[in-house]
């Protein structure tokens, strides 16, 4: 589904890329922040099995979050299933759909390129709602 659509739809490819890295927490994205932070205080805290099942579980998830980039920008448009391409020989592209799907992942695109640009103000709204727990 995804094989080529950096030549299809570079803006929306651009923004699935990100929005991958950033959940892979590939540095300086606001998920490594994230990960970064909660496992420092996890350590800090003592809880060193935890955080190594979490780093295991960090590098699993992304590998593949990076194959499905590799997808989108280095695959041709081939389709692994070979019925789908007999069956589906005109792409039917809707407007309103690739509409939505390119807000959705701008929004995204641009709350991560936010908050990787201050991200103070996420660790002040988190310490606030922290310290309205206790």
């Amino acid at each position: 589904e995804m094989a080529g659509l950096s030549r299809e739809n570079p803006v929306l490819a651009i923004s699935l890329g990100l929005t991958f890295l950033a959940i892979a927490g590939i540095p300086p994205l606001v998920g490594f922040l994230s990960k970064w932070l909660l496992l420092l205080s996890a350590v800090s805290a003592g809880y060193y099995l935890i955080s190594i099942v979490a780093v295991i579980s960090s590098v699993v998830a992304g590998v593949y979050y990076v194959r499905i980039v590799k997808i989108i920008y280095f695959q041709t448009g081939s389709s692994l299933f070979i019925w789908q391409s007999i069956l589906h020989r005109e792409r039917c592209f809707n407007r309103a759909l690739a509409l939505r799907l390119s807000t959705l992942m701008g929004g995204s695109f641009y709350l991560i390129i936010f908050l990787m640009m201050c991200p103070n103000l996420l660790m002040q709204i988190t310490h606030e709602a922290t310290l309205s727990l206790y």
